[in-house]
């Protein structure tokens, strides 16, 4: 899977039929060490084997490949200020069905507003730990979004799934100095507070609506400022929250078709 990946290769069947040359053997043989090696596994054969394959096995070999990426020091020129290794936090969905899948999946009625008409579509969905360096990202933990039972009084969350996670990474990098990125969901009090508990750095994206104490102060200061321009940046520090102080930065660009749009760090 990974060397498919590093080659460009858009499917495994591709793989297949691109990787069993006798110069891609060959290689592969001394990359792994091995006194002989006639072919590389059909890709069927490899979706087998994962299928098969307990979940913590991959974990275990995914945070091997992590720690000793970080140990040779191979992206230390990304981290940020120097010190932190930006982590960005983000939920995705896997599959969707119009039945219930399992006793496990995530449910969401919609109703059509014409007719009425309720529907309830059952959900998978995942929470990805990514360790940013540059272009390129690589997983560092991963936290399933989904419910105990189907009877559950309060379905299964993002924000419930990443204090899970964040006790995994914690556990699984006790000392790496983190700086959580993530979207507006974790500007919140109860994330804050883990982001204390496990001394991580972080910067989150703002909406206007979801501190409103928070966004009513920078509002205030700023109409205090007479000298602001079209565009540009504007931030305010230590802005007083709970028992926290927090900063928060505007940035405001133009689009293209005189389009023009807020964002708030």
């Amino acid at each position: 899977m990974i060397p498919k990946n590093m080659a460009g290769l858009k499917s495994m069947r591709t793989m297949s039929d691109q990787f069993n040359k006798e110069e891609c053997i060959e290689n592969v043989r001394k990359a792994l060490g091995l006194k002989s090696l006639e072919e590389l596994p059909h890709y069927d054969t490899i979706n087998n084997f994962l299928s098969g394959l307990d979940v913590k096995e991959l974990e275990t070999i995914r945070t091997y490949m992590i720690k000793e990426l970080l140990k040779k020091r191979c992206f230390e020129s990304f981290r940020i200020e120097g010190k932190y290794w930006g982590v960005i936090i983000d939920g995705t969905g896997l599959h969707t069905f119009h039945e219930k899948h399992c006793d496990h999946c995530l449910r969401r009625m919609y109703t059509n507003k014409e007719t009425g008409e309720k529907t309830v579509l059952y959900m998978h969905h995942v929470l990805e730990a990514k360790l940013v360096v540059g272009d390129m990202v690589f997983s560092i933990g991963s936290e399933f979004i989904e419910n105990e039972s189907e009877d559950v009084t309060k379905q299964d969350c993002e924000l419930k799934a990443f204090n899970r996670l964040a006790k995994k990474i914690k556990q699984t990098f006790k000392r790496l100095p983190i700086c959580i990125l993530g979207d507006s969901l974790y500007a919140c009090e109860s994330v804050f507070k883990i982001y204390n508990d496990h001394k991580w750095k972080y910067l989150c994206r703002f909406k206007e609506g979801r501190i409103k104490s928070i966004f009513s102060e920078f509002k205030s200061i700023k109409e205090l400022e007479h000298n602001q321009k079209n565009g540009g940046i504007f931030f305010v520090n230590d802005i007083a929250y709970n028992e926290r102080k927090v900063n928060l930065i505007e940035l405001l660009w133009k689009w293209k078709m005189a389009k023009r749009e807020n964002m708030y760090l």
